[in-house]
């Protein structure tokens, strides 16, 4: 009868209420873990950049080691901006590299707008990608080697100025929450590359301006001594 009819319509709309729940806390749930997951991620790699501020190849070393270990990635690579390079002639040199074997590009430095890797620092946008070209990235492992299915590219940007970029690749694809992980953390590595560099070209400088001084100090006492020889010359003469 109807009766039963009703019944049926109200427990398929508990059932329904009920799946929606548990869907919606389970929603909940993972969006705290990926919260808990992100800030936890952050304090660790401050904690990385303080260890290693003053020297790139470390700091690039340590970074892509503990990204690929942070997250899904299986392989990266961390490219910075040359030094001394005019805008127009950048280039992007690979510091740093975790399980990486580039076979098309053994040079491992790329120019803006070159590969993927110029194309996202030219663009000065991240790049996801779940169709890689063939061949482009080979993941070595203890099974032997495997094409990644799909690749994150995050410029690394101080005031709209390429600092690098950080490349990473997984068998899988990489979940939107670590995308943007990444990308968070690319902010901070931006200004730490920065920091490095404005320290190490200050160093130069004050080692420039002390053998400069240096110099100046050597030429001041050679000029002494060769005052105080005439002025010997001078006093023997005016004896004889």
């Amino acid at each position: 009868g109807l009766g039963d009819v009703y019944k049926r319509q109200s427990m398929l709309s508990l059932r329904r209420n009920l799946k929606e729940s548990r869907e919606e806390s389970d929603a909940r749930s993972r969006e705290e873990e990926h919260r808990t997951w992100t800030a936890q991620g952050l304090a660790r790699f401050s904690a990385l950049f303080r260890e290693a501020e003053d020297d790139l190849e470390e700091l690039a070393g340590l970074f892509v080691k503990e990204a690929v270990g942070y997250t899904v990635a299986d392989v990266g690579a961390l490219f910075i901006v040359r030094e001394g390079d005019h805008e127009a002639n950048r280039v992007l040199e690979m510091y740093g590299s975790y399980a990486f074997d580039r076979q098309k590009h053994t040079s491992c430095s790329f120019a803006f707008g070159e590969g993927l890797v110029g194309r996202a620092a030219q663009e000065e946008e991240p790049v996801y990608i779940t169709d890689l070209p063939p061949g482009y990235i080979r993941i070595r492992s203890g099974l032997g080697e495997d094409a990644p299915s799909s690749l994150l590219l995050v410029p690394l940007l101080v005031d709209h100025q390429v600092m690098g970029v950080i490349e990473l690749a997984s068998l899988g694809e990489i979940p939107s929450h670590q995308r943007e992980f990444i990308r968070q953390l690319g902010e901070a590595l931006a200004t730490t590359i920065a920091r490095v560099k404005a320290t190490r070209q200050m160093r130069l400088l004050f080692e420039q301006t002390t053998r400069q001084a240096e110099k100046f100090s050597d030429r001041e006492q050679m000029f002494r001594q060769q005052v105080e020889q005439l002025e010997k010359e001078l006093e023997a003469l005016r004896k004889k």
